[in-house]
């Protein structure tokens, strides 16, 4: 059986040799060590290893800022973040740039070995989980979030699209998706569809709404929407894990947002409000 590449990314020399040990006689091989951010990037590079060591602590950045620059050039990397401190804060920090796994030193072989046949064993998000669970997910969201801050339903569609490229006319909430696979979400609707959609969001009469309202309330529903559909995805999921991060709002007429080689799907909501668009991106794992 061939051996699966790995690098250990550590400032000391002495935990280094202690990982390259703990794996010699495993399934895994060490094909380079690194004990800064600069030298992880240039090994990383030289050697394309499947998994990576992280410590958390380097001379010249740390470990969350170094998985950043290796996921630049190979985003599929596995990394599990080996580290004396283990705190939620950590741990959410670096879920957000798409570390896989967590474990506090004095490291135990079995414990490292687990981590890492769990994360390299993993086979690609294919077409078809996005079309059967990702979407499914989102829609359900957009409609319990709809029926529980307005008392309304709609009506959905899927609509084909061609690219995840997008000319956007209106209001947009766009929400990123960071961990496995990355993507992005993003809500759009007309001016008028958004007025009568966030009145109704917040109780409140049409004419007591103003745009900066309107288009922050638009932010929040969005962000729970994509919260509750990740939510939903996680917990169907169990060996990928999704993040979301702070929505932004895109504004105006034939706006045009470039693709990001992503697999989209487009679907139309018809409501009392009027008709509002979920557009979805993941990224195909090779």
């Amino acid at each position: 059986m061939e051996k699966i590449r790995v690098m250990v990314v550590d400032d000391s020399r002495i935990s280094c040799a202690i990982l390259s040990d703990l794996l010699a006689k495993t399934n895994f091989e060490v094909v380079a060590t690194a004990r800064t951010a600069a030298e992880a990037v240039e090994m990383f590079e030289r050697y394309r290893p499947a998994a990576v060591t992280m410590d958390m602590n380097l001379p010249d950045a740390n470990g969350i800022e170094c998985t950043k620059q290796l996921k630049k050039i190979d985003n599929d990397v596995r990394v599990v973040m080996i580290s004396t401190m283990r705190d939620e804060s950590l741990i959410e920090q670096g879920k957000q740039v798409g570390i896989n796994d967590f474990i506090q030193k004095p490291v135990r072989i079995n414990d490292l070995l687990e981590a890492l046949t769990k994360l390299c064993s993993r086979g690609p998000v294919n077409v078809n989980a996005f079309k059967d669970t990702y979407v499914p997910a989102f829609n359900k969201a957009f409609t319990e979030t709809l029926i529980g801050f307005t008392g309304q339903e709609c009506l959905q569609y899927a609509e084909a699209v061609e690219d995840d490229s997008l000319l956007l006319n209106g209001i947009a909430a766009l929400i990123g998706l960071t961990g496995e696979p990355h993507g992005r979400v993003v809500i759009h609707m007309d001016q008028k569809t958004l007025y009568k959609f966030t009145s109704a969001f917040l109780n409140k009469k049409e004419s007591q709404m103003d745009d900066a309202t309107a288009m922050e309330t638009l932010q929040e529903a969005t962000n729970i929407i994509v919260g509750r559909g990740v939510s939903m995805i996680n917990n169907q999921v169990k060996d990928k894990e999704l993040r979301i991060t702070t929505p932004g709002i895109i504004a105006g007429s034939n706006v045009k947002m470039a693709g990001a080689k992503l697999k989209a799907f487009r679907t139309k909501c018809v409501s009392a409000f009027g008709t509002m668009y979920i557009e979805m991106g993941f990224a195909e794992e090779k």
